[in-house]
C-alpha cells in the first residue's frame, strides 16, 4: 500500500472476568463482563474504476487486479470500535419432576467508527452505537429419560443510531461530503416461543419433534442526503421504513442405532428469515425447508469415523443484496433457489503417522426463481434466474495429519499440516465476471509445544504459518455504482506467528 498507511493492519485487546456462584442447592449462576477494543487501520478495499462500455455502465469484465499486496490508497482509512459485554446464564433444577428452569441472556454496547479508503481521496465513513439486549427462559424434562422436552420464550431488542458519509478529500482544505446517512433511530427487536421433545421408542429408535413461533419487527428514522449539486442542494430519497413479519417454523427427525457405533438419521426443518427494507424498498421474509439424511460410523474401537450426509434445500424469497443504481445504492432482492449436496467426514488414528482428518463437500446451488421487485434497474442487474447463488463453490476438500510426540520436561510436541481446496465461485447474484473468484488451495503449518502442570493447569506455546504459498485469493468483490469502481477484498497473505497460551 502507497504511504503513509499500510492496509489491513489490526491491533485488538480484550479483557474478561467471569464469577461462577452456587448460593443455594439446585442453583448455579454464571456470569461474564468482558471488555474488548479495535484500533488500528483495519481491512481496506482495492477499488478499480469501472472499465465502460456504451453510456456510464461497467462492462462487468474481469479485471486486471494487479499487485494484490500493493495498490494506491492515499486517503485515510482507520477503525476504532469498542464493545462492553455481560453475559449470564443461571440455572435452577430442584423443580418438581426434576425440571429445570434455565434463564441466560446478555446485554452488549458497541461504539463503532470506520473509515474505508476508497478511490482518489475519498474516505468512506462509518459510526454506528448499537446496544442490544437478548432473554431466552427455558423449562425442560431431565436427559436421562425416555421422553425429552423442553418449552421456552426468546426476546431481542437492539436500539442503534448512525452517521455515515462518504468525502471527497478527506482531512484536508478541499473536503467536501458525496454522500450522509443519519439515522437517529433504528430499531429492531425479535419474539419467540419455542417447544421440542425427543422420545426413545425403542433402545436403538429415537423420535424428535418441535415448534417455534417468532415475530420480528424493524424501524428506521432518518435522512439520506446525496450532493450531487453542492452542498446547499442535496437530493434526499426516502430512507424511512418498517418491516413486520412472523412465521411458524418446525423440525422433526428420526435416528436409529443400527450398532454402538452406527447411526442413521433423516430429519427435515424449516427455517425464517426477517423480511425488511433498504433505501431502495423493501424486501420480503425468506422461508427454507431443508431435507437431510445421513450415517455416523466408528469403526476399529473408534480409531476410524466416517460420516455421510446428503441434503437438499428450497428457498422462498431468498434475501440476496445487489447494486441497483447511483442513488438507491445496493439494494436487497428476493428470488428461489434451490441447493443439493453430498458431504463426507473421514477421520482416522494410523500408527505411525498420527491423525488423518479429511472432509470433502459437493454443493449445486442455483437460482431457480427470481421477478424483479419496483425500482429494479436490468441495465446495471440483469435477471439472476439459473444463475449460482454467491459463495457457492461446487467442490470443497479439506484436509490435515496431525503427530505428537513426547517431548522434553514431560510435555508433548504436535505438528500439523492442513490444506483446503475450493473451486470457483461468485461473490455476487449477477455472476459477473468481475466479481468472479477462480479455485485455489490454501496451506497451514503449525508446531505446537504442550506442558502439563502438577496443579492440573496447562500451558503451550505454537510456532504457525498460514497461507504459505502465499496465493492471493479474494474474500469479497462488488460492483459499486456509488463509486463508481469495482471494489476488491483479500484474504490474508502468507502469515507467520507465535501463540503462548496459558490456563490455570
Amino acid at each position: 500500500y502507497h504511504a503513509p498507511f499500510h492496509g489491513d493492519d489490526q491491533n485488538s485487546k480484550s479483557a474478561r472476568i467471569q464469577l461462577s456462584f452456587k448460593p443455594v442447592t439446585h442453583f448455579d449462576g454464571l456470569l461474564s463482563l468482558q471488555y474488548s477494543k479495535e484500533t488500528g487501520i483495519g481491512p481496506i478495499t482495492h477499488p478499480i474504476p469501472f472499465d465502460l462500455e456504451g453510456g456510464n455502465l461497467p462492462s462487468h469484465n474481469r479485471q486486471d487486479l494487479g499487485d494484490p499486496e500493493k495498490w494506491p490508497a492515499y486517503s485515510p482509512a482507520y477503525i476504532n470500535s469498542e464493545t462492553l459485554d455481560l453475559k449470564w446464564n443461571f440455572i435452577y433444577d430442584g423443580l418438581p419432576l426434576n425440571a429445570t428452569l434455565t434463564y441466560l441472556g446478555g446485554w452488549d454496547q458497541i461504539e463503532w467508527h470506520h473509515g474505508q479508503s476508497m478511490l482518489g481521496y475519498q474516505t468512506f465513513a462509518q459510526n454506528e452505537y448499537p446496544t442490544e439486549w437478548n432473554h431466552e427462559l427455558r423449562l425442560s424434562s431431565p436427559s436421562d429419560q425416555p421422553l425429552f422436552w423442553q418449552v421456552g420464550l426468546y426476546y431481542f431488542k437492539e436500539d442503534s443510531h448512525l452517521i455515515t458519509s462518504w468525502f471527497r478529500d478527506y482531512n484536508s482544505a478541499n473536503e467536501s461530503l458525496w454522500l450522509r446517512f443519519t439515522f437517529p433511530t433504528i430499531k429492531s427487536d425479535s419474539k419467540a416461543a419455542f417447544a421440542q421433545a425427543s422420545y426413545n421408542v425403542t433402545d436403538t429408535l429415537k423420535l424428535t419433534g418441535g415448534a417455534r413461533y417468532t415475530k420480528d419487527t424493524i424501524d428506521r428514522i432518518g435522512t439520506f442526503d446525496l450532493y450531487l449539486f453542492g452542498p446547499d442542494n442535496p437530493i434526499q430519497p426516502p430512507v424511512n421504513g418498517s418491516a413486520d413479519s412472523d412465521k411458524i417454523t418446525y423440525t422433526a427427525g428420526v435416528d436409529w442405532d443400527l450398532t454402538d457405533v452406527n447411526l442413521l438419521y433423516a430429519k427435515v426443518s424449516t427455517g425464517y428469515k426477517a423480511g425488511g427494507f433498504t433505501g431502495a424498498g423493501q424486501y420480503d421474509p425468506e422461508s427454507l425447508i431443508s431435507y437431510e439424511i445421513g450415517a455416523k460410523n466408528r469403526f476399529n474401537n473408534s480409531r476410524i469415523q466416517l460420516n455421510l450426509a446428503a441434503y437438499l434445500m428450497e428457498y422462498t424469497d431468498q434475501q440476496l443484496n445487489q447494486f441497483s443504481d447511483p442513488v438507491s445504492g445496493a439494494q436487497t432482492v428476493n428470488a428461489d433457489s434451490q441447493i443439493y449436496g453430498l458431504e463426507v467426514g473421514f477421520t482416522a488414528l494410523v500408527d505411525p503417522i498420527g491423525l488423518i482428518n479429511v472432509n470433502g463437500n459437493y454443493l449445486h446451488a442455483e437460482i431457480t426463481g427470481f421477478v424483479p421487485p419496483p425500482g429494479y434497474n436490468p441495465n446495471i442487474s440483469a435477471s439472476i434466474k439459473g444463475n449460482e447463488v454467491p459463495l457457492s463453490p461446487k467442490w470443497t476438500v479439506a484436509g490435515s495429519v496431525e503427530h505428537t510426540w513426547p517431548f522434553l520436561f514431560g510435555g508433548n510436541l504436535t505438528g500439523r499440516v492442513e490444506a483446503k481446496y475450493e473451486s470457483d465461485k461468485y461473490f455476487s447474484a449477477n455472476n459477473f465476471e468481475s466479481t468472479h473468484q477462480k479455485a485455489n488451495t490454501k496451506e497451514n503449518v503449525s508446531l505446537e509445544y504442550q506442558h502439563k502442570r502438577t496443579d492440573g493447569g496447562t500451558y503451550s506455546i505454537q510456532l504457525y504459518a498460514r497461507n504459505i504459498t502465499n496465493e492471493a485469493v479474494l474474500i469479497d468483490a462488488e460492483e459499486v455504482y456509488t463509486g463508481p469502481n469495482y471494489g476488491y477484498n483479500w484474504a490474508p497473505p502468507r502469515t507467520f506467528g507465535v501463540r503462548f497460551t496459558a490456563a490455570y
